[in-house]
């Protein structure tokens, strides 16, 4: 492998992570799924992902499984990661596999995103982007069923009930993302 690299086959990525000399995109999601398995793409990161935003995180929002974590997750050396610690339920609820750079990166779903970003706005520092990912939400035409039924799922449902009930309400009369 020392041989590829340095005649520029491949370089490499992170510890023990080669890839193309073009780095395809994603590689820092599929590096940060390879050497932590099993977590989650969460928060900024996925509303990135899902056009939820167009602020591109200064740090890769990762989860893993508090119970199951031993020692504490690393990141590849190309990416800052913030790291969080979620119940099994939680690992579960609102999940679904992209692909990033040919690996399989879990990640929460657009709705599951949402919910996130409003219930640990204040631990993550959000400021103003969880209302404008549930509008962006909204605008692109996801199922408010689905913010319920992700927020059930977390335990947080009378955490969000005002929020969630106002989107219901005023869904039709949001304004498009490009008028504002």
């Amino acid at each position: 492998m020392a041989r590829a690299v340095e005649a520029g086959i491949v370089v490499q990525f992170a510890r023990g992570i080669y890839c193309p000399p073009m780095i395809p995109d994603g590689m820092g999601y599929a590096a940060i799924s390879l050497v932590n398995p099993g977590g989650v793409l969460c928060m900024q990161s996925t509303a990135v992902i899902h056009g939820l935003s167009d602020e591109n995180p200064q740090v890769i929002w990762y989860a893993t499984d508090r119970n199951k974590t031993r020692g504490t997750p690393t990141s590849p050396n190309r990416e800052p990661m913030r790291l969080m610690f979620w119940s099994d339920a939680a690992m579960a609820a609102g999940v679904e596999t992209m692909k990033f750079a040919g690996v399989d990166v879990l990640v929460t779903s657009p709705a599951r995103t949402v919910i996130d970003m409003l219930r640990l706005s204040s631990k993550a520092g959000h400021g103003e982007q969880p209302m404008r990912a549930l509008r962006d939400f909204i605008y692109a035409a996801g199922n408010t069923a689905e913010l319920w039924s992700n927020a059930e799922a977390l335990g947080c449902r009378d955490q969000m009930v005002a929020v969630l009930r106002l989107a219901d309400e005023i869904r039709d009369n949001l304004p498009s993302p490009r008028s504002l």
